[in-house]
């Protein structure tokens, strides 16, 4: 069981769902337990964030520092960037073979 906010939030729209079941509703009690729980560590994550504040750091066991998508290595790119008398620049791009060239106006 992950314990961050991802999983909270998930604990919280499963019963949401569970309470909205016309067939088979959530016990009240039992939705209203887990909205408690919920509400306290709703409580302890502003007490991190706060703590945070003051530590100056950026992740703590219950937010976690998402992870960077992998990277796609692109092919080598040759770029110039020349400036024109009128003005305007000129930005040329060529990757494999294909130039490809902007015009600032």
């Amino acid at each position: 069981m992950n314990n961050d906010i991802q999983a909270l939030r998930s604990h919280l729209f499963n019963t949401l769902t569970a309470l909205q079941d016309k067939d088979n509703p959530m016990d009240i009690d039992r939705a209203r337990a887990i909205c408690q729980v919920g509400d306290v560590i709703v409580d302890t994550a502003k007490a991190e964030i706060d703590f945070m504040r003051v530590n100056g750091s950026i992740e703590t066991q219950f937010f976690q520092k998402p992870t960077p998508p992998a990277q796609i290595s692109a092919p080598a790119a040759k770029q110039a960037i020349e400036q024109k008398p009128t003005g305007k620049n000129r930005a040329t791009i060529i990757v494999e073979g294909n130039v490809t060239t902007h015009i600032a106006k």
